[in-house]
C-alpha cells in the first residue's frame, strides 16, 4: 500500500493533478481483473439466458455489492469515516438481501427444472 501512495503522490507531482477518480475505480476493480486473467471464459447468449432466468446473474451482481461494502466498510473504519462506515453497512446488508433473494429464485427454477421432468417408475418386485 505504501507503494501505490508513493506512486499515486509522484503522478500527482509530476501531472499536477491527482489520478481521476474513475481511473482508480478502473484500477482498483476486482471484477475487471477476474475476467481478464481468465481469458479462457467464455459467455454464450444461452449460458447468459439460463443465467438470468435462474438468478446466476442476481447472486453474482449481490456478491460483487457485498464485496465492495466489505471495502468501504473497513476503509472507513481505518479512516474513521463514520457516515460513509454506515452507508457500508448498509450496503452490505441489502446485497446480503439481494443474496438470498437470487438463492431463493435460483431454489425455485431448479425445483420447477425438476419437478417438469419425468420421474423413472419403480419396477415392481415379483412375488
Amino acid at each position: 500500500m505504501l507503494d501505490c501512495i508513493r506512486a499515486l503522490d509522484a503522478y500527482r507531482d509530476a501531472a499536477g493533478h491527482g489520478v481521476p477518480s474513475w481511473s482508480l475505480n478502473k484500477m482498483l476493480d476486482p471484477e475487471a481483473a477476474y475476467k481478464e486473467y481468465r481469458p479462457w471464459i467464455k459467455r454464450s447468449p444461452e449460458d447468459e439466458a439460463r443465467w438470468e432466468a435462474d438468478g446466476t446473474i442476481d447472486r453474482d451482481l449481490a456478491e460483487q455489492d457485498i464485496r465492495r461494502a466489505c471495502l468501504q466498510v473497513v476503509a472507513s473504519m481505518l479512516l474513521n469515516q463514520n457516515p460513509q462506515q454506515c452507508r457500508g453497512e448498509s450496503d452490505f446488508s441489502d446485497g446480503l438481501r439481494r443474496l438470498e433473494a437470487a438463492r431463493e429464485r435460483s431454489r425455485a427454477y431448479h425445483q420447477a427444472q425438476y419437478a417438469s421432468a419425468p420421474r423413472a417408475r419403480k419396477k415392481p418386485k415379483p412375488r
